[in-house]
């Protein structure tokens, strides 16, 4: 096995394992072991997607949200930054790729209408539900349940009215936000389809009633406890055994599986073994016969796979457990011991991390042991090529290839990558496939994941965020190679308009000597500056806003740039930026030069960086007069990412 795939697994593990003994992680960070799918890259590819200017917001799987300090309202972004609905919620909670959102007052309180003011909403604003409901939650990958309060169920009459007439051998359900709340409540039930953003027509109950889904289908009993099985359209279907995926049977002289869509899987024998529960490409199935069940597995074309287990299996992707023994799916015996966690996701491929509370084993899925260790050991070795992991006396973890040239020491940050200490109490990020560092000189990071292998990473400076978008290479060739059009296309344009702009085709950075625009420090633009604006708003929008590039960028930000001088600080240097930057902005908004400068304007933003990020010379040096710049960025459209 290649090293960088071992690299890629061990990580992972360190991530699973050791979280504990590396501290002092933001939030996101500590979510690492949340592993996500896709196997290791050859190469990643980090790509500057959008700049906000702030650092006060959380992540979520489905996009950004804020706090406003002066109104205390919540608002919602985009994972990307380039939509915000503004801060107009009293109240806001991530829940998976969606945001339980409300404009009214704190529901705490005793009057159902106020109850019906939560709705759902994406990361881009797209209302999912309407804001009507006292409390909605996600039933399955394709439905939310949503509740309108018919009657409040508080603290002090909770006793009474949670069972039917005092009856307690007559339990009522109610809803509420968590067992402890106090304004639990009766109510009436919805099901809105997420595929589509509408209710489920035609049905609906109460909190007296049970509902429930399975893949497409849903199941609820009526006020006369009768059992409905319906589809997204709302249409009855027949009584049905229904597995979790969705997938089903009908029991006639055969018994006889579907799929979700309808289509039939397979026949099986009701006087032999009978699936009853799906897990992935895998049902379990039984038969009860000399006065016990015997247990195996099934494949979804109905060929049994395992011998009998006397046992009900557990399944963790292609391995199964039963009793003290892991299996594969055929019933071969991988390993053996009581493993109280199996770690399986996409992530490791054919490989599963065992756990007994002692000892660690990774093994693929042949039962081959690659790696061991036990929780109190420093340093983890997959092969006599290669040290991956180790913790030193001080405290200090390293990650590196042992017959590599670098040494990374740091924090796990997400699979793939390690946090580092730069100077000045800022942080780097590095690619632990080449050792390279792929962010550095920020306060501080966070991320989520998106599309299983990439990444957007919030790197936090003071009072702004750069947003990157860390993604497996290959994903991003065909765009890559767009860009790269583009930026030619910019390049020749630039020289026809007689303007010198420094193009950095790594980066994507358009930069241009602030000496240029403004005289000796001042931030106001010179008749000069203000001239060759023109010539670069005209080149810029004839190509970057042409039919070849139609959508293809997001948004521009123009970037104020300082040199880090012996004199000046950071915040001493930031306003200077800012202003530059803004002055910039403002002014390619008012001119009326070039084609499409509607559409450059409308997606035109501004961002100050101080002295945080020279330009460097060949020998290492600061280039000082380089790094007196304003550049000019463009963002890619993220939609067209594959």
């Amino acid at each position: 096995m290649k090293a960088k795939k071992l690299l890629a697994l061990l990580l992972v593990g360190v991530m699973l394992l050791s979280f504990a003994a590396c501290g002092g992680k933001d939030k996101n960070e500590n979510e690492a072991n949340q592993l996500t799918e896709g196997a290791m890259p050859d190469s990643l590819m980090v790509e500057k997607v959008g700049s906000l200017t702030t650092d006060n917001f959380s992540t979520a799987e489905g996009g950004l949200y804020y706090q406003d300090e002066t109104t205390e309202k919540y608002g919602v972004m985009s994972l990307d930054g380039n939509y915000d609905t503004g801060a107009i919620y009293t109240s806001c909670v991530a829940s998976g790729l969606y945001f339980k959102v409300a404009k009214s007052v704190n529901r705490r309180v005793t009057e159902p209408a106020t109850l019906n003011d939560t709705g759902l909403i994406d990361g881009r604003g797209n209302v999912i539900i309407p804001e009507a409901y006292a409390y909605i939650q996600s039933m399955n990958d394709r439905y939310f349940l949503a509740i309108k309060a018919t009657k409040i169920v508080g603290a002090v009459e909770r006793a009474l009215v949670a069972y039917e007439d005092g009856d307690l051998s007559k339990p009522r359900s109610t809803f509420g936000a968590n067992a402890d709340d106090d304004d639990l409540f009766a109510g009436e039930w919805f099901v809105y389809d997420k595929t589509t953003g509408k209710a489920v027509p035609g049905i609906s109950g109460t909190s007296d009633q049970t509902v429930v889904a399975y893949g497409n289908f849903i199941v609820y009993n009526d006020d006369t406890d009768t059992r409905h099985v319906v589809g997204p359209d709302g249409k009855e279907l027949e009584h049905k055994k229904l597995f979790d995926d969705g997938s089903y049977s009908i029991e006639g002289k055969v018994g006889t599986v579907y799929d979700t869509n309808g289509e039939k899987l397979f026949d099986y024998d009701l006087a032999s073994y009978i699936p009853n529960a799906v897990y992935g490409d895998y049902y379990s199935a039984s038969v009860y016969k000399d006065g016990a069940s015997a247990y195996v597995v099934m494949d979804k074309t109905g060929k049994v796979l395992s011998p009998e287990f006397s046992s009900s299996p557990s399944f963790y992707g292609d391995l199964i457990r039963v009793d003290d023994t892991v299996y594969d799916v055929t019933g071969k015996n991988v390993i053996k011991g009581s493993y109280e966690y199996i770690a399986y996701d996409s992530m490791f491929g054919d490989y599963y991390f065992l756990n007994n509370k002692e000892t660690y084993t990774l093994i693929n899925s042949k039962g081959e042991v690659l790696f061991e260790d036990t929780e109190d050991k420093k340093k983890s070795i997959y092969t006599d090529e290669f040290v991956a992991y180790e913790k030193t006396d001080d405290g200090n973890v390293y990650y590196s290839y042992k017959d590599a040239d670098y040494t990374i020491k740091g924090y796990s940050f997400a699979p793939w990558l390690v946090k580092t200490s730069s100077t000045n109490n800022l942080y780097n990020i590095v690619n632990v496939i080449s050792g390279e560092t792929v962010l550095e000189n920020y306060n501080s990071y966070t991320y989520t994941t998106v599309r299983g292998t990439a990444y957007y990473v919030y790197a936090k400076y003071n009072g702004g965020t750069d947003i990157y978008l860390i993604v497996n290479e290959a994903q991003l060739k065909e765009l890559m190679e767009k860009k790269d059009k583009l930026l030619d296309d910019l390049i020749a344009s630039f020289e026809k308009e007689g303007i010198t702009v420094t193009v950095n085709k790594e980066t994507g950075e358009l930069s241009m000597d602030s000496s240029v625009l403004f005289g000796g420090d001042s931030a106001e633009l010179t008749a000069d500056g203000k001239a060759f604006l023109d010539k670069f708003v005209r080149a810029y929008t004839n190509i970057a806003y042409s039919e070849e590039y139609d959508g293809f960028i997001s948004k521009t930000f123009v970037e104020g740039h300082t040199a880090p001088t012996a004199d000046a600080t950071y915040a001493s240097d930031m306003q200077l930026s800012v202003d530059r930057a803004t002055n910039v902005k403002n002014y390619c908004v008012s001119t009326t030069e070039g084609a499409a400068v509607d559409s450059f304007v409308k997606n035109l933003d501004a961002v100050g960086y101080s002295n945080s990020q020279p330009v460097y010379s060949a020998d290492g040096s600061v280039d000082m007069a380089a790094s007196r710049r304003v550049s000019f960025r463009f963002m890619l459209n993220i939609d067209l990412i594959n």
